[in-house]
């Protein structure tokens, strides 16, 4: 609990709506169960209060049909349901829950569509109370002129089991936003399976961070910051670059000025006076779906642990973020929705075709030299209620590759290196990213590269901003040599929209991903690992002890679906993006094959 003069800088008292300069109706706006059940101080939303508050909505203030509820699934553990809203005006949407059918009514709507999902990290309540708060007002007078230009998708509570527990991870204590590509949390499979489909053009992520704490600043305590509501967007250099330049340029802009407006105090997502971009952890949710390039834009108000402090100005800060991000998307929906899809068409273009000016980014930093096109202020208070203003503050950007590798045009993993249970694992992970693969048969030669561990890599991160010795490893490429794969091996092609995850996937060394399982390698450290719920095991892929040799390769041949032709069997991740061969991939008979060499 903070001083009373600290406090009065937390209530809800002057809150303007930016979009029109009126106050905000902040009694009108606090209609979800957190605000309208007579709920004690450690108490938030319910699971059954969320499902009573979204039945309600559905019946009662649904009449022109604009509202479609689906499950998603059941959670592991206490078979709660995981709800997905989808409004729109127009769209003819199924009734019951089918991803293909959604994605495809969505598509032949034609308008841009906005992602909203919140408490992957459930003991931070504002972000799913924010999402509430939307979904009432989409289904009033504010829906009615927004779903005329836009479609919005609402993922409120994304991880119900942990929310019953309030705890930041699942039941079987996986953290969910650090597993965006092992997918070790079934929860994380089912709202995968509903993005592979719908590709929105626009995600918003919704989180909340550490509560204020209180350092010592000449002798006296101060609040750390006092600060409502950080935000960045994905900016990876694997991102496309006009991508990048529409989230910070103008949904990272833009909300930053309404945020402001409305009398908030807004900060970048980073440390103090020395802010960094940090969005580049693959494994994370904001990146992970920058990979695909969605305009993927992070949130976070001070929450965890704070429960119900400050929460009706936290929820609404959650709230003015979106509609700040919702008003960009409408202002701007022609250029995105071209930039968007010319991205995606990019990624199939360059993942078919070998060139070896064409990198994928490993090991990002940030020089310093490179900052946002905004500034934001950096806030403390005295524990009299007095503000330390430490002045207007951009954020460094993640500018330059510190390693690299040229992109390939196919990974191959060979059966009679790793198990069956390993090959079952990795299509799992590839089935619920949307990606592509097939089988060649026993006995296929082809030219590759075999990856192989080579040792500890240390590094200075962000050099020039916050220095701090980062310990890693390093992978490297045996020479390109004729291999004959005995059994046969597991193919992904490059030239499929979900190429960056892939390649963040499938290359051993990702020290962006450093500390987690970002990729099959880095996974090892769950070796053997069991979920606790569902007995199931997570095998990564490891390298050989002998020969420190990783069975994973690497294909440099133009087009792999041509010259490296399956044995009459592939597996179709699911995604209703532009993907290379959808339904049209004519699979060909093992035949000797003649190589297009790299150019």
């Amino acid at each position: 609990m903070w001083t009373d003069e600290i406090e009065a800088h937390f209530t809800t008292d002057g809150l303007i709506d930016p979009a029109t300069g009126a106050a905000l109706n902040v009694e009108d706006l606090l209609k979800t169960p957190a605000f309208t059940k007579n709920k004690k101080m450690h108490e938030l939303s319910s699971q059954e209060d969320l499902d009573e508050f979204i039945a309600d909505l559905c019946k009662n203030s649904n009449a022109d049909g604009r509202m479609h509820y689906y499950n998603l699934g059941q959670t592991v553990n206490y078979h709660f349901n995981v709800p997905m809203i989808v409004f729109s005006a127009n769209a003819a949407l199924p009734e019951d829950y089918d991803p293909e059918a959604i994605a495809k009514a969505l598509q032949e709507d034609g308008k841009l569509i906005v992602w909203e999902q919140s408490q992957i990290h459930p003991n931070e309540p504002a972000a799913g109370e924010g999402n509430l708060i939307l979904m009432k007002q989409l289904c009033g007078d504010y829906g009615t002129e927004v779903l005329k230009h836009v479609n919005i998708i609402l993922i409120p509570r994304m991880n119900p089991d942990g929310s019953y527990l309030f705890q930041r991870s699942t039941y079987a204590g996986f953290d969910m936003n650090r597993d965006h590509t092992r997918l070790k949390a079934k929860e994380l499979e089912y709202i995968h399976t509903a993005y592979k489909h719908i590709l929105p053009e626009v995600v918003i992520d919704d989180h909340e961070y550490t509560f204020y704490g209180a350092t010592m600043d000449g002798g006296e305590y101060v609040m750390s910051n006092g600060y409502d509501i950080e935000h960045e967007p994905a900016s990876s250099l694997n991102n496309n670059d006009t991508v990048n330049a529409i989230a910070i340029n103008k949904f990272s802009k833009n909300v930053h000025r309404d945020l402001a407006m409305s009398g908030l105090r807004n900060f970048h997502y980073g440390t103090g006076a020395t802010a960094v971009g940090y969005t580049v952890n693959n494994c994370i949710g904001r990146a992970y779906y920058g990979l695909f390039n969605s305009i993927s834009l992070l949130v976070e108000t001070r929450g965890i642990g704070a429960g119900r402090q400050n929460l009706a100005r936290r929820s609404l800060s959650h709230l003015l973020a979106a509609q700040s991000f919702i008003r960009t998307a409408i202002e701007n929906a022609d250029e995105i929705r071209t930039a968007v899809a010319n991205a995606r068409q990019e990624v199939i273009d360059k993942g078919k075709t070998f060139n070896e000016e064409d990198k994928v980014v490993i090991c990002h930093q940030a020089s310093g030299a490179t900052v946002t096109p905004y500034v934001t202020e950096h806030i403390q208070y005295k524990m009299d209620g007095t503000e330390i203003n430490h002045g207007a503050m951009a954020m460094y950007m993640n500018d330059y590759a510190l390693r690299s590798r040229i992109r390939p045009t196919a990974y191959i993993v060979p059966f009679d290196e790793v198990s069956e249970e390993i090959i079952t694992e990795i299509k799992r992970i590839l089935d619920n990213q949307g990606a592509e693969y097939y089988e060649v048969g026993a006995g296929t030669t082809a030219p590759v590269k075999r990856y192989y561990y080579i040792g500890e890599f240390e590094y200075l991160a962000n050099p020039k901003v916050s220095p701090r010795m980062t310990t890693s490893f390093e992978a490297g490429l045996r020479a390109e040599q004729e291999v004959t794969f005995e059994k046969g091996a597991l193919v992904v092609p490059m030239d499929q929209v979900a190429g960056n995850v892939i390649a963040m996937t499938f290359e051993p060394d990702v020290n962006d991903s450093n500390g987690y399982d970002g990729t099959l390698v880095q996974g090892q450290g769950y070796n053997n690992a069991t979920d606790t719920v569902t007995n199931e095991k997570y095998l990564p892929v490891i390298y050989h002890d002998t020969d420190n040799n990783y069975p994973i390769y690497r294909y440099e041949v133009d087009d792999p679906r041509t010259s490296l032709p399956a044995k009459g069997w592939q597996g179709d991740g699911g995604s209703s993006g532009c993907n290379t061969g959808f339904g049209m991939l004519v699979l060909l008979a093992i035949i000797p094959l003649t190589f297009r060499r790299k150019k």
